[in-house]
């Protein structure tokens, strides 16, 4: 299996007026029943500033409402290959 060390945003658009926004993949914990770590990497997440932009860009197209997701939203801020101390370098 290829390993996944990269982050991409992604969303549709379609006729609502709410769309869901990936923030965060992939999960840095090893729990004995999940495959998520293996399926889906290690914990990595977009910047604060490509997520507005994102924003923006949906608003712009008649999005209303965004919601933000990701497998373990906790780790929001580890950067986009992971690994980054979030406490430290949030921004």
């Amino acid at each position: 299996m290829k390993d996944v060390n990269t982050f991409t945003a992604s969303y549709s658009i379609n006729d609502r007026t709410r769309t869901f926004l990936k923030v965060q993949d992939g999960c840095d914990y090893t729990c004995s029943f999940c495959t998520i770590p293996m399926a889906r990497g290690k914990s990595r997440s977009d910047s604060i500033s490509n997520v507005i932009a994102n924003v923006k860009e949906l608003s712009a197209n008649g999005i209303k409402e965004v919601v933000l997701t990701g497998v373990n939203l906790g780790d929001f801020g580890k950067g986009l290959t992971g690994g980054k101390d979030q406490r430290r370098e949030f921004f």
